[in-house]
């Protein structure tokens, strides 16, 4: 009964820490998501930018 109960509670613990690692997971990649959406228009700006110096210096 005891290694039974042993045996439960050892499971138990395992699928709360794969829990645990799927909601750290998850909030990494809700925090890549919203800087990315954050940051993606002076990014896109900043290669417009280059890419129409480098057109500019080239012609």
């Amino acid at each position: 009964m005891l290694n039974r109960f042993s045996r439960t509670c050892r499971l138990a613990r395992q699928g709360a820490t794969s829990i645990e690692y799927a909601l750290i997971a998850g909030v990494v990649s809700v925090g890549i998501i919203v800087s990315i959406n954050a940051y993606s228009s002076a990014l896109s700006n900043l290669w417009m930018n280059t890419a129409s110096t480098v057109v500019s210096n080239i012609n």
